[in-house]
């Protein structure tokens, strides 16, 4: 069933993302890609839990996974900006891993929209570490930063 459903999600995003291909909307095709995006997310961890014990999910596994899907389909071939991983082993509640896999493609989709202009090189790092129900998690960017600052 859930090897099923992971091809079903497949399927949604494949249209999703032709659909904002053929768009001439930039508005439309951005809504279509970060849906896109979040589609690709669930599908990770659809692909991860079908290999998995009693739905717990391999942190590592999972969250490079998540990163890889959104490199292949955001950054591309150019390779301007890195996507990269860091923290330790250990396994989670698939429900725990949804909702942090969807914090995740949040804020890396909006480094990639908004920390790196005209094609500027740079890296994003997803980092975390987690002790029982306890987390941290930190996504950062080496890019230009905000020029209003923050509130």
């Amino acid at each position: 069933m859930r090897h099923r459903v992971a091809n079903s999600l497949q399927i949604i995003a494949s249209v999703l993302l032709q659909n904002a291909r053929k768009t001439p909307s930039e508005e439309t095709r951005g809504h279509l890609t970060d849906a896109h995006h979040r589609v690709m997310s669930v599908a990770a961890l659809e692909r991860l839990l079908s290999t998995s014990q009693e739905g717990d999910v391999d942190v590592h596994a999972y969250f490079t996974a998540l990163c890889e899907s959104i490199t292949a389909s955001m950054i591309g071939e150019a390779g301007n900006v890195t996507l990269t991983v860091d923290g330790g082993d250990g396994v989670i509640d698939a429900r725990v891993s949804v909702s942090l896999g969807l914090i995740i493609t949040e804020l890396v989709i909006n480094a990639l929209k908004h920390a790196f202009p005209d094609g500027r090189s740079g890296r994003i790092t997803v980092d975390y570490s987690f002790h029982g129900p306890n987390w941290i998690l930190c996504v950062r960017d080496d890019g230009g930063g905000n020029s209003a600052g923050c509130p």
